[in-house]
């Protein structure tokens, strides 16, 4: 299946410059609930199923997180706000998240139940409540703590490396051969950005632009917000593979992809 993204030539498209921690957040959840990507994601998930069995806070969180980020179904847009520039911290992130209007929670969250889950906080979250809200932001703030900031620079290096190859390619060859670097997961035949997608969607920029976000945890295919009258973005997987040819990439490379005693030595888990 498909998602056309009506792309005319007017249209500004911009890549964002580090991973956005919502973003990884969200997919990293995904992954652990599948098998995908073992070479680049079972020494992690490893680490976080060891830290999440120790309980405590990191434990709570995972489990809160993941009844609003079901796998291969609705996952709610108030979790990954579209940013206002090309980055954004986990810190104004999270405000951002806590400021959705009372609306789009209750919309959201109704189509999440829809679905057949049950989130956290249930009722209390879908009409704004305080502590509700605090909760999902503390949440928010564990996990990424306990499980991403460990391994972020190696994370953010390999987006890096991602972004300079296509940022290249966007200089040298202008927007289509940009474009052309995310084949075969999209394919771009002007005006149309055709995006391998779970199902059959249109989206038009409408002026708004596009900002592609690289994300390490995202895996195969984009992703991008259900809800069309919101900043367009799409989110895609970074190439893992890309880095610079210098003894400190190919050794940083080593780190994030190898075996499970160096990640976890690297983590300071073990």
């Amino acid at each position: 299946m498909t998602v056309r993204i009506q792309c005319p030539r007017h249209q500004k498209i911009r890549i964002a410059r580090s991973p956005d921690p919502l973003w990884e957040i969200v997919c990293g959840i995904c992954r652990l609930q599948t098998k995908e990507g073992p070479l680049a994601f079972d020494p992690w998930r490893r680490v976080v199923r060891a830290r999440i069995r120790r309980g405590g806070a990191p434990r709570w969180a995972a489990q809160a997180l993941r009844t609003l980020v079901p796998y291969a179904t609705y996952i709610p847009d108030f979790l990954t706000p579209p940013v206002e520039g090309e980055s954004i911290s986990l810190a104004a992130g999270i405000v951002r998240v806590l400021a959705t209007p009372r609306r789009q929670l209750r919309g959201e969250l109704a189509m999440l139940t829809t679905a057949g889950e049950k989130p956290f906080a249930g009722a209390a979250l879908a009409r704004g409540d305080v502590e509700a809200l605090r909760l999902l932001g503390d949440g928010l703030r564990t996990y990424h703590e306990a499980f991403l900031a460990p391994a972020w620079d190696r994370i953010g290096s390999a987006v890096s490396a991602d972004v300079s190859w296509r940022s290249r390619a966007l200089v040298t060859g202008g927007t289509r051969a940009l474009l052309d670097t995310f084949r075969p997961m999209a394919v771009w035949r002007p005006p149309v950005l055709e995006v391998d997608y779970p199902v059959e969607r249109d989206l038009h920029l409408e002026g708004r632009g596009l900002l592609l976000v690289p994300s390490y945890f995202c895996w195969r295919r984009p992703i991008t917000l259900i809800d069309e009258d919101l900043r367009p973005v799409l989110v895609y997987p970074a190439d893992k593979a890309v880095a610079p040819v210098s003894a400190s990439a190919a050794t940083e490379l080593a780190r994030l992809l190898g075996s499970t005693r160096t990640y976890l030595n690297a983590l300071k888990i073990a």
